[in-house]
């Protein structure tokens, strides 16, 4: 009992020295170092150990410490003289401190450093710029060199309920229907979405570009109207009540009834979408999901979100409930081979899916787009977690 014993070991941990974890499985787990190379593992000593306040200043093994916190305020982070750059290859200790401020608008905290004044000289607007000053940061050119302009791994697509919607036919017409450039400029335009035509985002190891149904950057009605050979399907689309995927709802729903849907509109809470989307039984046919794998491999993305054999009453990451024997027993089969050869086999069955099944309307992945000062240098978008990292970050002199 790890509450009891915090120096106890769960089941397949063991430690046959002083520096060593050494996991075992019931069957082979190849992602385990990407999990455990999150933040979420990391060493701590029982001694370092502070139970709740741990979070407002954990012990420190990386090249920074918390040299002061106030909590929701201000934090600031000091070199760690006890880091040994020797030991840890992958970061590094370039500025002699980070300080973030937290308070300040999206609006503000772009305006500051786009002022590029004093200290915000080596900053960076940790949120995206803002809808609001998109048009003036694209279009002024001494700007560019101080942008950061990336896809993240965040996919979105216009989930199918499987359960519902069993016409292969009218799944196929949905992905015919859809116009991506139309929904992109609705939402603001290529700083905040680039299209997506496959079940795994660009992000994923062994990627493979692909369109299972061509339609153009505006879509093809014409094949839409084409397979659905005079039907009308009458579906109800579940979007939250929030602001972005209203707008979303309404142009997908403009998309597919000019295809020959007949799209029904139904306000879900934005605080509990998520919960009633995860329900197997719950009452629509459609609506709008998004994927952020943990990390960057197909068994983080493709078994988690169409293994129909995890299919259960309510807490579902399969919200699309399809279920099929055959993919099902491919996704053993992968997870079976090496990391290596995992890559290109998950693209082959991404591509497969898509083509046999059509589960979900790939639309579009997320993108990042910051802006940073004149003597910040070396911040990139994370292709893992799709946020600024600073392992390589320094001051320019």
């Amino acid at each position: 009992d790890f509450k009891k014993n915090k120096g106890s070991l769960p089941p397949g941990l063991t430690t046959p020295d002083d520096k060593t974890l050494r996991f075992e499985f019931a069957k082979p787990r190849c992602d385990l170092p990407f999990a455990v190379s999150l933040p979420t593992t990391a060493p701590l000593s029982p001694a370092k150990d502070t139970g709740v306040n741990l979070d407002n200043k954990p012990f420190s093994s990386g090249p920074y410490k918390i040299a002061d916190n106030q909590v929701g305020v201000k934090l600031t982070l000091d070199r760690n003289p006890n880091w040994d750059a020797k030991t840890d290859p992958v970061r590094h200790q370039y500025p002699d401190q980070f300080v973030w401020s937290f308070g300040p608008t999206p609006d503000a905290a772009s305006n500051r450093v786009i002022a590029d004044n004093g200290a915000d000289q080596s900053a960076l607007a940790f949120n995206t710029v803002p809808a609001s000053l998109v048009a003036k940061v694209a279009g002024d050119a001494a700007l560019k060199s101080r942008t950061i302009l990336s896809p993240t791994p965040s996919a979105n697509q216009l989930v199918i309920n499987n359960q519902r919607v069993k016409d292969l036919k009218i799944r196929q017409a949905l992905n015919y229907a859809i116009d991506r450039e139309g929904l992109i400029k609705a939402m603001g335009g290529p700083t905040v979405a680039a299209p997506l035509t496959t079940l795994m985002p660009p992000s994923t190891i062994g990627f493979k570009a692909y369109d299972a149904y061509p339609a153009g950057a505006n879509g093809n009605v014409d094949k839409a109207k084409e397979l659905l050979a005079g039907q009308t399907p009458e579906l109800v689309l579940g979007v939250s009540d929030g602001a972005t995927e209203q707008l979303q709802g309404t142009q997908l729903k403009a998309n597919l009834e000019r295809a020959g849907f007949k799209i029904t509109l139904r306000n879900i809470p934005d605080d509990a979408k998520l919960d009633e989307i995860k329900k197997k039984d719950n009452p629509w046919d459609l609506y709008i999901g998004n994927w952020a794998a943990d990390w960057p491999s197909g068994a983080s993305i493709l078994p988690v979100l169409y293994d129909g054999r995890t299919i259960k009453p309510e807490g579902n990451s399969n919200q699309s409930y399809f279920n099929d024997p055959a993919v099902n027993a491919e996704m053993d089969r992968i997870l079976a081979l090496s990391p290596a050869e995992q890559g290109p086999e998950w693209a082959k069955l991404d591509e497969r899916m898509m083509k046999e099944y059509a589960p979900v309307v790939p639309l579009f992945v997320d993108v990042a787009y910051n802006v940073h000062g004149s003597k910040a240098g070396g911040v990139f978008i994370s292709s893992v977690f799709g946020y600024p990292a600073f392992v390589n970050a320094y001051v320019k002199q």
